[in-house]
């Protein structure tokens, strides 16, 4: 098993789905405070799924993004 852990944005439990849509982005508001192409996490998904493993993720507000 591989842990990723990061103490940046959380993600409301309610948005964590949309996290592995390409190029979606939990704020997508014109004033977003965050870079960034919506890319990542499903690559690591379509990556992770290639060589038989599977991804999950968690958030906690004020901890952080576990993935």
């Amino acid at each position: 098993m591989l842990t990723v852990s990061d103490s940046g944005i959380d993600i409301a439990r309610d948005a964590l789905p949309k996290v592995f849509e390409a190029f979606g982005q939990i704020d997508n508001s014109l004033t977003h405070r965050h870079d960034g192409t919506g890319l990542g996490l499903p690559l690591c998904k379509v990556f992770v799924e290639l060589h038989g493993g599977r991804i999950g993720i968690d958030s906690e507000p004020g901890r952080g993004t576990t993935a």
